[in-house]
């Protein structure tokens, strides 16, 4: 969860921004506190724009992977890069582990686990979105789509 102070939000501009925008309900923060004991996840997507040539670059932090594939599956953007930002360790580097693939399968008492495919390897985040190292089956690939996949989805 990331938490925010009512002081922290802009008001300055905003309806402005909200009429350019297209949403009534915009709000914009000058900070928000992230938890550092948990993974965070970042999406770098460019998301398709209506009545206009031009892309934008977005950047989102989320989390959850689930609401970062659910964001994707929800929003079908053009091009996507995920990225998993690690939770914190005492007396340990942060470390960016930019994600390429994920599949969905099953811990030993069933729950739901995704499995990352990232340049330094492989690594499991369970039902709890921490770092799972136990057994998995019945795994899925979910994102990308496969060798079809345009865009940035999720099945």
């Amino acid at each position: 969860m990331f938490q925010t102070e009512e002081s922290w939000q802009i008001q300055e501009g905003i309806e402005m921004l909200r009429a350019l925008a297209g949403n009534a309900n915009l709000r914009q923060y000058r900070m928000f506190e992230i938890a550092l004991n948990m993974p965070i996840y970042r999406l770098d997507v460019v998301l398709p724009e209506k009545f206009s040539k031009d892309q934008v670059l977005r950047r989102f932090r989320l989390q959850s992977l689930h609401d970062a594939l659910q964001f994707i599956k929800e929003t079908n953007p053009v091009e996507v890069r995920l990225t998993q930002e690690t939770a914190f360790e005492d007396g340990m580097e942060d470390q960016l582990r930019p994600i390429s693939a994920v599949s969905s399968g099953v811990d030993e008492r069933g729950r739901q686990v995704f499995i990352c495919e990232s340049i330094a390897g492989t690594f499991t985040i369970g039902w709890n979105d921490c770092q799972y190292d136990g057994p998995t089956s019945d795994h899925r690939k979910i994102w990308p789509r496969g060798p079809l996949f345009a865009g940035g989805g999720v099945s």
